[in-house]
Order: C-alpha cells, then structure tokens, then sequence
C-alpha cells in the first residue's frame, strides 16, 4: 500500500504530519511499538524542516509492505540543502545533558530506531528517507 500527501509549511505543525501518518499505519495493522517509534521520528524529522530548511511545502510518500511487516516513509521538501546524516553534528551522549551543545538529538535518535535512514538530494530537493 503506497500514499501520498504533500503539505504547504506555511501554519504547518509537525503534528499535521504525525497524525495524518498515524491514521494510515493505523487502518494497515501496523503494530503500535513500531507506530510510536514512527511518530517520534516525524515529529523530530518535521520540526527540523519546519525549523531549519525554509522550505515552501513537504511531501509525504507512505508505503506498507504488509507481507514483511515495513514501513518506509519519504519526506521531501524544497528548502536549502542539507543532509542531516553527514551535516548535523553527533552528540556526545556521555555529556551530562545541561553541558551538551544544541543541536544533532534529534537525528541520533532517528537513526537509533529507524532500520534504514537515507538522505539524497534530487531535483532540487532533499529526500530523507526512514524504513522500519
């Protein structure tokens, strides 16, 4: 099952997003361990977008494999480039949270519960891809 859905940034709220996403893993029979994992990865995916690219729109693109259980989600967007999987800095976790520098959490932990995360720019777009 494949789905997609682009959204304008202007007003856009991560939870737009979150919960158009959770309505479709939902009516596929996707567990709900790997549904909240999902919904924490677009939250962190989308605010960075939302927060950092200045892009006009996102595109959504969903797809359910239902004989193996993934899910892979596309976001795409026409901001500035950037590929967060080489750009953002890597924090260092061992530092006690109030001495770490801003910044890079959020894709750690993307790459923590995601089985596959890729970054490719095309078109004049970044593609940050997440699959479960």
């Amino acid at each position: 099952m494949e789905t997609q859905r682009q959204f304008s940034t202007e007003k856009l709220e991560a939870a737009n997003v979150i919960d158009y996403i959770s309505e479709i893993i939902e009516e596929n029979g996707v567990p709900m361990d790997t549904a909240v994992k999902i919904n924490i990865c677009t939250d962190e995916i989308v605010s960075n977008i939302l927060n950092h690219s200045n892009a006009e729109y996102i595109d959504v693109k969903l797809n359910i494999n239902q004989q193996d259980a993934t899910v892979t989600i596309s976001f795409t967007d026409n901001g500035t480039p950037f590929n967060p999987l080489t750009d953002a800095a890597t924090p260092d976790i061992t530092i006690p949270l109030e001495d770490r520098e801003e910044g890079g959490l959020g894709v750690f932990i993307v790459k923590k519960m995601m089985k596959n995360v890729t970054y490719r720019h095309q078109d004049n777009c970044n593609i940050f891809t997440i699959g479960t």
